[in-house]
C-alpha cells in the first residue's frame, strides 16, 4: 500500500552542455565508450561494422581502457580478419574528449545495464543513441526521438555451446538493424542535429540534478 517513488540517477552534465552538435562531415563517426569487455558488445559492434563495409564512410571510435578482448579484436583488424573501421581510440579522462569526435553513440551492452551513463553523457552531448531495447537504457531512449532502440534478443547473450548457431543468428540479427539505423543516420545530418537535441533536452528535463532533487524532496515530504 505504501507509494512507490522513482528518483532518476543524474550525471556532471556542464562539460557536455558546450559541445556543437555534429556537423556533416566525408567520415561519419560512431563512438562506444565503454569498459572494452565482451560483455560490452565488442562482438555486436564488430558484427555492425562488417554489415557496413563498402556501404557508407564510416569510422568506428572505442573509447576505453585497453583489455585483452580490445587487444584482441585490433589484432584482427591489423590482419584485416576484422574491419578496418573499426578503431581503439585509447581511454580518456573525460566523456567530453570522446563525445566531441563522434556524431553518434552506441550501446550494445549483452547485460541488462542498470542505468546507462554513457547513454545519458551522450544525450546531454547532443549525440543520438542507437541502443539495444534492454534493461534501463528505454527509461533514457526515446526511440525515433532521441535516437533508435534496437529489438534485443536474449538468446545472444547465452554461453551453451549446444546453441552456438543460434547465438550466432542472434547477433547478427541485431546487427542487421543497428548497421541500418547508423546508415540512415549518416545520410541524415539533419536528423542527426534533430535527436541530438532532443536528447540534450531530455536529459535537461527529465535527469538533471535538479530533477534528481525534485523527485527526493517529493518523496521525503511524503514520508514526513
Amino acid at each position: 500500500a505504501s507509494p512507490i517513488y522513482v528518483v532518476p540517477n543524474t550525471i556532471h552534465m556542464a562539460p557536455l552542455l558546450t559541445l556543437p552538435v555534429p556537423q556533416p562531415s566525408p567520415v561519419f563517426k560512431v563512438g562506444m565508450l565503454s569498459s572494452n569487455l565482451p560483455k560490452k558488445g565488442l562482438e555486436d559492434i564488430e558484427a555492425v561494422a562488417k554489415c557496413l563495409e563498402g556501404v557508407i564512410n564510416v569510422q568506428f571510435r572505442l573509447y576505453g581502457p585497453e583489455t585483452p578482448a580490445i587487444n584482441a579484436l585490433m589484432e584482427r583488424v591489423s590482419k584485416g580478419l576484422a574491419p578496418s573501421s573499426l578503431v581503439h581510440a585509447g581511454y580518456v579522462e573525460h566523456p567530453a574528449q570522446a563525445l566531441a569526435e563522434v556524431d553518434v553513440v552506441v550501446n550494445l551492452s549483452r547485460f541488462q545495464e542498470s542505468f546507462g551513463r554513457t547513454v545519458l553523457e551522450a544525450m546531454a552531448a547532443a549525440r543520438p543513441v542507437v541502443a539495444y531495447a534492454w534493461g534501463a537504457l528505454p527509461e533514457l531512449v526515446v526511440d525515433g526521438e532521441t535516437g533508435y532502440l534496437i529489438p534485443f534478443d536474449e538468446s545472444s547473450h547465452l554461453v551453451d555451446q549446444s546453441v552456438e548457431q543460434a547465438v550466432e543468428t542472434a547477433v547478427e540479427n541485431m546487427a542487421e538493424n543497428v548497421a541500418e539505423k547508423i546508415a540512415f543516420l549518416a545520410q541524415s545530418p539533419d536528423v542527426v542535429e534533430q535527436f541530438g537535441k532532443a536528447g540534450r533536452e531530455r536529459a535537461l528535463t527529465h535527469f538533471s540534478a535538479d530533477s534528481l532533487a525534485a523527485a527526493l524532496q517529493k518523496a521525503y515530504q511524503s514520508w514526513l
